[in-house]
């Protein structure tokens, strides 16, 4: 008997290969999602440790000024004497010393290090209600803050110190931002609302008042549709929030209160019941079918 017919031969048949290749296939559709999912979480925790790092930086500016909060870097980039906190990211620089910490790795923002003057990515911008330097408190909206001093937050784990934006350029490495080298673009703030269209969210240079550029990532805000980036928020239909007690953490837009000026009450806008902008985090609202209670609020009170 020939041994070379009896021999068995060798190999996968196609059916066999198939079989394989389908069962790759699927495998393939289940744990790409998963992978994409982790590889986020990866991203959004590293955007959390940023903003963590941020707030480090300003705490230890608050301690080194009077308990004064960033108030801005120049006199009249909206108006005669605004200081509305315009260009922080410059003025905490030299406690962080890395521009990597305002870049969060889910931001596409590309930065500018070979421009005059350089521009990086920033992230993040501050709330505005915080600063203490609106020039006139009898004016009803114009929230005045605490006057800096963290004791003086109602509910300083609930207050918003940071949040997400996205198209923002600064000149972060210098201290007024290169404002005197002709900057374009300084670092934003924001009251998490906005005014009424078509204006933006963010306050900074490039407009006389709104930012038509830097936009919000955080998804809408109290349900409000101003100045965002098109999306439910950068980390998966939400955001990062650094709170003025120094901790951050994940919450989606409609947990979280734009606050305006706590000193609203019913008698000044009679026909809003509850009043949104006065019931926020941190000031006893128990929430109702209308209006939530929020996990965090831009009020300072």
């Amino acid at each position: 008997m020939n041994p070379m017919l009896t021999k068995k031969s060798e190999g996968f048949t196609l059916i066999e290969l198939l079989v394989v290749i389908a069962i790759i296939a699927i495998l393939a559709a289940i744990l790409f999602p998963v992978f994409a999912k982790v590889r986020e979480k990866a991203r959004q925790t590293s955007c959390l440790s940023n903003e963590k790092q941020l707030g480090l930086g300003l705490v230890q500016y608050v301690q080194d000024n009077d308990e004064q909060f960033p108030c801005g870097v120049s006199v009249g980039t909206l108006g005669p004497g605004d200081m509305f906190g315009i260009g922080w990211a410059g003025q905490i620089y030299p406690y962080v010393k890395s521009t990597g910490l305002y870049d969060c790795p889910d931001d596409v923002t590309p930065s500018q290090p070979n421009a005059t003057p350089p521009m990086y990515e920033v992230s993040y911008a501050m709330n505005t209600h915080i600063i203490n330097s609106y020039l006139d408190p009898s004016i009803k909206g114009d929230p005045q803050g605490p006057l800096g001093h963290i004791s003086g937050f109602n509910a300083p784990a609930s207050t918003v110190m940071l949040c997400e934006v996205t198209n923002n350029l600064a000149d972060i490495t210098s201290i007024n931002e290169g404002i005197n080298n002709g900057a374009t673009h300084l670092s934003v703030v924001t009251n998490g609302a906005g005014g009424s269209p078509p204006d933006g969210a963010c306050l900074g240079i490039t407009k006389n008042w709104y930012d038509s550029t830097a936009k919000l990532s955080t998804g809408p805000i109290q349900e409000s549709p101003y100045g965002l980036d098109g999306t439910l928020g950068r980390h998966t239909n939400g955001a990062n929030y650094l709170m003025v007690d120094g901790h951050a953490k994940w919450l989606q837009g409609s947990r979280v209160s734009a606050g305006g000026n706590p000193a609203y009450s019913a008698t000044d806008a009679p026909n809003m019941s509850p009043n949104p902008y006065s019931n926020a985090a941190g000031t006893e609202f128990p929430g109702n079918s209308t209006y939530p209670q929020f996990a965090a609020t831009f009020s300072t009170n």
